[in-house]
């Protein structure tokens, strides 16, 4: 018998309208990026972190169109308590694109909005220092450089709540 798990994940094009809970959407780099977004759940669990809803941007199997992603993206992070954003190595070369372009937008973005944000930036980032220097001017504290130090952070937070 399958365990039922602690938390919920919702995935892209899943329609999501309400929050039900703490909602924390999983960004960060998807072309040449390890899918970290499926790790998170089950790592969650086992760092004691119940209840939360994860809005994961891997789309389900099924093909949306470009402008329906991110659509989709958009208004997870407009609707979410906390954007973790996490920006792990790359894994694999994307011809005719840097790497993380879209989600160095998205920080930025989510960052000037006032938006909670949680960051973390892998060891091996071209231009961190300048995602660094932004991310603190907007008040970011903190600045992981694992993904479960992110979901520490994370799990601190559901503690003061």
């Amino acid at each position: 018998m399958k365990k039922e798990s602690l938390n919920r994940v919702i995935k892209s094009p899943t329609p999501v309208t309400e929050k039900d809970g703490l909602t924390v959407f999983l960004a960060g780099p998807m072309k040449g990026a390890p899918k970290w977004q499926r790790t998170v759940p089950k790592l969650a669990e086992e760092m004691g972190i119940s209840g939360v809803t994860f809005l994961n941007p891997y789309r389900c199997q099924r093909w949306v169109s470009w402008k329906a992603q991110v659509d989709w993206e958009s208004a997870g992070l407009r609707l979410c308590d906390i954007a973790l954003f996490w920006i792990p190595n790359q894994e694999t070369e994307v011809e005719g694109r840097d790497y993380a372009q879209t989600t160095r937008m998205e920080l930025l973005e989510n960052l000037a909005l006032g938006k909670r944000v949680i960051l973390g930036i892998d060891t091996d980032i071209r231009a961190a220092d300048y995602m660094r220097y932004k991310a603190r001017h907007y008040g970011v504290k903190r600045i992981h450089k694992t993904l479960e130090g992110c979901l520490q952070e994370l799990k601190e937070e559901i503690s003061k709540a």
